[in-house]
Parts: structure tokens; C-alpha cells; sequence
């Protein structure tokens, strides 16, 4: 039996903010006494450790998704884009496109575009903050919260904000070294863990100079233990080396109503592919199988039940589930599907000219995979 998916109860901003006030040595900025200076003057949101970490927090909500269907509508349709049904990461389609390499820097560029500037006022509030309160010696933190832009996954923004915090004055020195580290926690996403375990990401991550900033580093990893227990959540923590390598999936959905047949019937095959050891060929030709007999189940006349017809979709569904997860083509099923339609025709006349199927009895059975 599944477990029911962990939910928040309030926005990721908020709860960031409950978890600050129970906090034992965190503080909220803007609910201190205030000088006329500090409160006139640009401040970050929290202080850790007792004004140890000067922390900004900010929110990501500009949806950036359009630009990125501005920039690929005209690709869309040519023969280099591949047919499919359902979804399909945009990272597994850019190597069929061609200059790939320079489709992929544009679309980094427009998703992440404004996080440039996140880093910008967080580096200058973070300084003001250490100015008006005199805090020469606290480290500056950034937390970036993401709980409405499903395209900027923990990955892209992970990679833009290091490569911000990277740049350099023409002088030499870092643009914005008042940050020493940075936390992202995105429950826009999730990532597949192990095969039966879904996560949430949180990624920490030191500013560069501060590599060796051990104080820094030691906070970062404890706070995500603290920011899991008040969640009710495990932490698994995950080597820097895997990183490159999750999945993420849009974690948004309505979790608060019935799941749906289809999203269920995608849950069960995840958790039981069972389609996944066929070799491609095998898979091909199962798949149009499949199309076939669906094709004759629909015909007038047939007497394929109601319940037969949502089973024999369940296993198409399947087959897709599979297809997608191959990153294949729907244009190589052609050669399959004309060479079942020799053996399992659309459709065939009786002598009273009324269509019936070429199955004869067995046009009402379930279809089942191979093995089965």
C-alpha cells in the first residue's frame, strides 16, 4: 500500500518564517527594535546564532516557462522533434535538435534569468544589515525558496546563483562577496531518492573564497536536519557526486482532491515496470499490438466490454509510461503498427455487411504483455 505524499500545510515562505520564530537562537529582522537608521536602511530578513549568519530570504515567483516556448515553437514542427504522448523532459529532446549545445545555453539563460538580480539585492541587504547592526564578523546567507516556478528545479537553480556568486569585478574580486553560503529548498519538485523513495530537495552550498569556510559549512548541513524535524520529515542526505544525475518531477498537483485514474495507473506502472525488461523490439511490437486491438475494441458492433476496454487502456498507458521513459520516437511504431494491422485488421465486413472483429472470440479477452 502507498503512503500518503507529505503535504505542506502553508506556503514555503511562511512556514520558513514559523520555523525561524521556534527557533531557539533566530531571529526575525523585521520584528526587532528597530533604530530610525536600521529601519530606514536596506536589511536582510534573519539572523542565525545569535547574529552569527546574516540570512536573506527570497522567494521565487516569476514563471519564465513562455520563454522557453518562444524559443522552441519553431522546432516544434520539424521532423528533429520527437512524437510522443504525455510529457517528456526537455533535457532528453535537446540532443535531437540541431546546434543542441547552443539551444541549451539560450534556454538556461531565459529560465533563469532572474536570479542574477535575486543575488544583487541579497549581496547589498546582507551588507547594510552588517553595517547598521555592526556586525563585522557575521556571515551572509542566502535561502532561495521555490514553491511556485516548477522550470527552475534545484539543478538550474543551483548552477545559475554559483555562477553568479563566480563573477568578478574588472579589478579581480568577487561581485557579491558578502555571501558566504546559500540554501535552496524547493518543494516545487521532488526527486527520486531511491526506486521506492521520493524526496524533496534542499541543496547547501558554499560561495566561492568560502570553500574552506568550515563554521559556514557546519551550519548549513544542520539547519536542513532542524528544517526536517519541524516538517516531520527524514533527512537523507545525498552525496555532491549525485547531483548531476536527479531527476526532478513537478511535485504540484491536486493533492487535495482524488487522484485521477490515469496519474494512478502511472503510479502502479512506476512501481512496477514491468514492461522494462522487453528490449526495444520486443516493446515495439507489443505497443502495436496493443493499437491494434484498442482500434478494433472501438469499432461498431464489437462487444468488448466496458471494463475490457479500460484494462486494455490501462496497459497502453503502460506501454507509453515505458516509451517516454526509453525516449523514443512515436515515428518508429510505423513499420509495427502496419505489420500488426496485417494480422489484426481495423476492421472486417460479415456477410451481412455489418463490421465485426477479426478476433473472433477472443476480441473480448484482456491483451496482456509478453511473459505474462
Amino acid at each position: 500500500m502507498n503512503k500518503p505524499r507529505w503535504k505542506p500545510d502553508t506556503d514555503l515562505e511562511t512556514r520558513l518564517y514559523a520555523f525561524a520564530e521556534q527557533h531557539s537562537r533566530a531571529e526575525i529582522i523585521d520584528r526587532l527594535s528597530l533604530t530610525k537608521e536600521q529601519m530606514d536602511a536596506e536589511k536582510a530578513d534573519l539572523f542565525f546564532e545569535n547574529r552569527t549568519f546574516i540570512t536573506e530570504v527570497k522567494s521565487l515567483s516569476t514563471d519564465t516557462s513562455q520563454k522557453v516556448h518562444a524559443i522552441l515553437a519553431p522546432y516544434e514542427s520539424t521532423e528533429d522533434w520527437p512524437l510522443f504522448y504525455g510529457t517528456r523532459d526537455i533535457g532528453d529532446i535537446l540532443p535531437k535538435l540541431p546546434n543542441s549545445d547552443e539551444l541549451r545555453k539560450k534556454l538556461y539563460e531565459a529560465v533563469s534569468s532572474a536570479i542574477p538580480e535575486l543575488v544583487r539585492k541579497a549581496n547589498r541587504q546582507i551588507r547594510s544589515t552588517r553595517r547598521t547592526f555592526d556586525l563585522p564578523e557575521s556571515k551572509g546567507l542566502l535561502i532561495i525558496l521555490n514553491d511556485a516556478v516548477a522550470i527552475l528545479n534545484p539543478q538550474v537553480i543551483s548552477r545559475r546563483v554559483g555562477a553568479t556568486l563566480a563573477k568578478k569585478t574588472p579589478r579581480g574580486e568577487l561581485q557579491f562577496p558578502e555571501i558566504a553560503g546559500v540554501w535552496i529548498l524547493s518543494e516545487q519538485h521532488t526527486v527520486h531518492v531511491t526506486p521506492t523513495l521520493w524526496g524533496i530537495p534542499a541543496v547547501v552550498f558554499l560561495a566561492p573564497n568560502h570553500e574552506d569556510d568550515a563554521l559556514t559549512d557546519e551550519f548549513l548541513r544542520r539547519i536542513q536536519g532542524f528544517w526536517a524535524t519541524f516538517n516531520g520529515l527524514p533527512l537523507v542526505r545525498l552525496d555532491s557526486d549525485r547531483f548531476d544525475d536527479l531527476k526532478y518531477t513537478d511535485a504540484v498537483g491536486n493533492e487535495n482532491g482524488p487522484v485521477t485514474r490515469s496519474e494512478h495507473w502511472r503510479r502502479e506502472y512506476h512501481a512496477r515496470p514491468y514492461l522494462r525488461s522487453l528490449d526495444e523490439e520486443s516493446l515495439l511490437a507489443y505497443g502495436a499490438k496493443l493499437t491494434a486491438e484498442i482500434g478494433n475494441m472501438f469499432l461498431k458492433g464489437s462487444r468488448s466490454t466496458h471494463e475490457a476496454r479500460i484494462r486494455t487502456g490501462q496497459r497502453f498507458g503502460d506501454f507509453m509510461e515505458e516509451f517516454n521513459a526509453r525516449k523514443l520516437d512515436l515515428r518508429i511504431l510505423g513499420p509495427y503498427n502496419r505489420a500488426a494491422n496485417i494480422y489484426f485488421p481495423a476492421s472486417i465486413h460479415d456477410r451481412e455487411g455489418q463490421e465485426e472483429s477479426p478476433l473472433g472470440d477472443a476480441r473480448n479477452a484482456e491483451p496482456s504483455p509478453p511473459g505474462e
